[in-house]
């Protein structure tokens, strides 16, 4: 993936499709620092770097805990 895609900002329905992780256990992963954790982009708009995910679900794969 090139630098310019690792950039981009996901939403909480791509972050859900991508994990399979619902939005309740995400934000107690998120909170437990388990899981990268969102910034806001307005005042009720938050988002996510897709390498963060993505970097995440690699080393879940992994069987990283």
């Amino acid at each position: 993936m090139n630098q310019e895609t690792r950039k981009r900002i996901i939403r909480e329905k791509e972050r859900l499709y991508l994990t399979g992780v619902s939005p309740s256990t995400w934000w107690r992963l998120e909170k437990a620092g388990k899981a990268p954790k969102c910034f806001k982009l307005g005042p009720s708009a938050k988002g996510w770097l897709i390498s963060d995910i993505e970097d995440w679900i690699s080393s879940k794969a992994e069987g990283e805990v």
